[in-house]
């Protein structure tokens, strides 16, 4: 289940990079990297190996082959490592044999200026687009034998970006920033993100104390809203998915009278609004529940004071 990244790090490379470490934990694959550990008296080749040879999948990215500077020769990292890959796949013996990988390149038959020798293997081209990267490697995860039923694209991006408001929040109340987080630090953060894939409805309801429903459909929040009564412990909790409190929760406080409250992640930090309109508050709770960010839209909110999702 390990799977070799072989990709630049650098700060404007961060983004695709961050898309393709957390796609392929929410595939439920384990990435590796030579970022994982730092040892002075390790040679970098000697730990290049040691990860290929540990790592039965990799993902190789050639979109950075030239430097940003016109004066500098191209970086040769990453097509150095794919070679040493597919030679541990072709000379390896058994072992090796059934390694897979996925390319990537900046755009389609880039590579062929510079790297012409892997004409005729499919390579994929993210453009330097997240969600684009994001689709490529979870389905071409879904497509390995040890893969089990994943959730669509679109539903997999949809979680990243809610990760890393999350992982925004988090860093803040521990005091790190998202651009220094060390490669296992990420990957830890990402791991337990990803445990829990569901989001939860909780009623209290006359008739349902405290039951939950995990991904409930549009209708059963819809009765859920239709039954809140007027009372203090009569409430509808929506919790997505995610290592921190992100929720919207509504209260009854008096006839055709909906308190609502969003909270994106941090405890600290909530907003509120008042509506007498049911079907406003369900509208609410739909593209909350599709994570639409067009929620913050409503001028009835105590605040806009809202948390940029993607950190």
């Amino acid at each position: 289940m390990d799977v070799f990244v072989n990709c630049p790090f650098d700060e404007h490379y961060s983004p695709i990079a961050d898309a393709i470490v957390y796609a392929i934990i929410d595939s439920g694959f384990t990435p590796r990297s030579a970022l994982e550990r730092s040892d002075a008296s390790e040679v970098r080749i000697g730990k290049i190996y040691e990860l290929i040879s540990q790592s039965q999948y990799a993902i190789h990215d050639l979109s950075r082959n030239t430097s940003n500077d016109q004066e500098v020769r191209s970086r040769f990292n990453m097509p150095l490592e794919l070679g040493i890959f597919l030679g541990a796949k072709n000379f390896g013996g058994e072992t090796h044999k059934d390694k897979r990988c996925l390319i990537f390149d900046k755009h389609p038959h880039n590579y062929q200026s510079y790297i012409s020798d892997i004409s005729g293997q499919d390579i994929y081209a993210h453009d330097n687009d997240v969600r684009a990267a994001v689709r490529a490697v979870r389905d071409w995860l879904s497509m390995l034998p040890e893969a089990g039923t994943l959730p669509s694209a679109s539903v997999m991006y949809e979680r990243y970006l809610r990760f890393r408001n999350e992982l925004a929040l988090l860093c803040y109340d521990r005091l790190q920033r998202i651009n220094e987080l060390t490669f296992s630090e990420y990957a830890t953060h990402a791991t337990e993100f990803c445990k829990d894939k569901q989001d939860i409805l909780t009623s209290g309801l006359p008739q349902s104390w405290g039951e939950t429903l995990k991904d409930p459909h549009l209708p059963m929040i819809r009765a859920a809203l239709e039954s809140l009564k007027y009372a203090s412990d009569s409430y509808l909790i929506l919790r997505k998915a995610g290592i921190g409190s992100t929720y919207i929760q509504a209260i009854k406080t008096a006839k055709d009278c909906y308190h609502v409250e969003v909270q994106e992640g941090d405890r600290d930090r909530s907003s509120k609004l008042i509506s007498s309109d049911l079907r406003t508050v369900f509208e609410l709770f739909c593209k909350f529940r599709e994570w639409d960010l067009s929620y913050r839209h409503n001028s009835a909110w105590e605040t806009n004071d809202w948390y940029r999702v993607g950190g």
